[in-house]
């Protein structure tokens, strides 16, 4: 539940009035041109791109506006509020748990009024969840839980902006920095309604009950750049919440606005991408910058830049050719598909556990792809030793084979994250191969004593390509 929680929730406390500002904070225009909510900021010799962010989006947020790609092509260092690799680290969510949980034989009934209680054990009912279960949490484990459940009725299953271009700053080699810890973003939220715990609940389920008209509103206004809904927001929360409104925003930006100035004085161009309640307000970020001096623009693209700028983004590439072939896997558990046939061979590999076999499905394209090369292995292990039902087993499994991939190739890990298949565990990583001459892009899964992997490779520019993302996604088991 806690991982769950991780950035996409860290920062939440920030869009529409509490609780669904808990879940995302984060001059004229020629009609040839779009608004964005990216801000371009110009001192006397250097230059600073902001953008405005949302923690977590729908599939059909994608692709994000094109002003950000502007902002990514022409930055050498992307600069996030906190460090967002460190929130996949199993320690950053047995950390939090403890914070979040009651000491001292404290309970959630016992810190809430009979009101607030039997409120949201009622609202928590409706949606098939058990106050029973939460008892030895703060009421924010209670509301978050309530606001996954909201934000997934509302088609939520992406990660946000600030995680993709992360993995994009990564994958271009761009070096990255941040605004703050992660312990710092941790304390804030879990020590969030201390003290006035009853009101806390009761404020956050009134504000829930307009979470989907206030989220669809504000990714409208995210997408157009349309300020007006960001300041009303932040006007509201001040109003309403004048500690939250202090500890989220004001306190933060001015913490904050130091270090830009730090940055807009070196002579490299940085991308800022922090969540964009931040940016508006008499106490906004812009204002604070406004205030120094510098010089601040909202970034437009003109259409001929932007059929530029749309080439070089691998989400808007198409996938050209839909008369892909099934690979018949049928005997080892899977099908998926690839462009073209795939050739199979088999290899004998010794190993610490026995001698394995390798069933490896390859297909090199010999005309214009954005990938080198599609692979598929599948392998079988000795049960006793390798099995999806033992968490030791499968956590020793993944980091060996991860670490084998980066190896084998001396190679560079780019990325690392979580997936599943129906029940069973996988991982997807990219790695930097030969000196950023080329990106290999692998998902595994471990179901049961089998293992599945899936690889291609591309040149960085073309990374994340559709073509490679449709054939890792065709896979399934059988």
């Amino acid at each position: 539940m806690i991982e769950n929680c991780s950035y996409k929730l860290i920062n939440n406390f920030k869009y529409v009035k509490k609780l669904t500002l808990l879940i995302l904070i984060v001059s004229s225009i020629n009609p040839a041109f779009s608004q964005s909510s990216v801000w371009k900021i110009e001192g006397e010799n250097s230059t600073m791109y902001i953008g405005g962010t949302i923690h977590v989006l729908r599939e059909q947020d994608y692709p994000v506006t094109i002003e950000f790609e502007k902002a990514l092509s022409e930055a050498d260092e992307l600069v996030f509020e906190t460090e967002i690799d460190k929130i996949n680290n199993p320690e950053f969510a047995k950390k939090m748990l403890s914070q979040i949980a009651y000491k001292d034989g404290k309970t959630l009934k016992s810190e809430l009024s009979e009101k607030a209680y039997n409120s949201l054990s009622e609202e928590l009912k409706q949606l098939n969840l058990n106050i029973e279960n939460l008892e030895q949490f703060k009421p924010i484990m209670a509301t978050l839980s309530l606001t996954l459940v909201g934000l997934k009725k509302l088609g939520v299953k992406k990660d946000g902006v600030d995680k993709y271009y992360n993995q994009r700053a990564k994958l271009k080699n761009k070096k990255i920095g941040f605004l703050e810890s992660i312990d710092f973003q941790m304390n804030l939220i879990t020590t969030m309604g201390d003290g006035r715990e009853s009101e806390f609940v009761l404020s956050s389920l009134k504000d829930n009950e307009n979470m989907e008209k206030g989220f669809l509103k504000m990714i409208s206004s995210w997408k157009k750049g349309k300020t007006s809904t960001f300041e009303k927001l932040i006007s509201d929360m001040e109003k309403d919440y004048p500690e939250i409104h202090k500890a989220m925003l004001v306190d933060r930006n001015n913490n904050w606005l130091p270090k830009l100035q730090a940055y807009l004085a070196d002579k490299k161009t940085e991308f800022i991408l922090v969540g964009n309640l931040h940016l508006h307000g008499k106490k906004g970020i812009l204002s604070l910058l406004k205030a120094k001096g510098y010089k601040i623009s909202q970034v437009n693209i003109s259409s001929k830049e932007k059929k530029i700028l749309g080439k070089q983004s691998p989400q808007n590439e198409k996938v050209k050719n839909n008369n892909w072939k099934t690979v018949n896997g049928e005997m080892f558990g899977f099908t998926a598909l690839a462009p073209e046939e795939m050739s199979i061979s088999n290899q004998k590999v010794p190993s610490a556990i026995g001698e394995l076999q390798m069933d490896i499905f390859t297909y090199t394209p010999k005309k214009e792809d954005s990938n080198l090369v599609y692979m598929l292995i599948h392998t079988e292990y000795p049960a006793e030793s390798i099995h999806s039902d033992s968490l030791e087993k499968r956590n020793g499994f993944f980091e060996g084979a991860i670490n084998g991939a980066v190896t084998n190739v001396k190679g560079k890990l780019l990325t690392q994250t979580d997936l599943m298949i129906g029940q069973y565990p996988g991982k997807e990583i990219t790695i930097d191969f030969q000196q950023g001459q080329y990106i290999i892009k692998i998902r595994m899964y471990l179901v049961k004593n089998k293992m599945y992997l899936l690889q291609t490779i591309s040149e960085p520019k073309k990374s994340g390509n559709e073509l490679s993302k449709r054939f890792m996604t065709s896979f399934k088991l059988k």
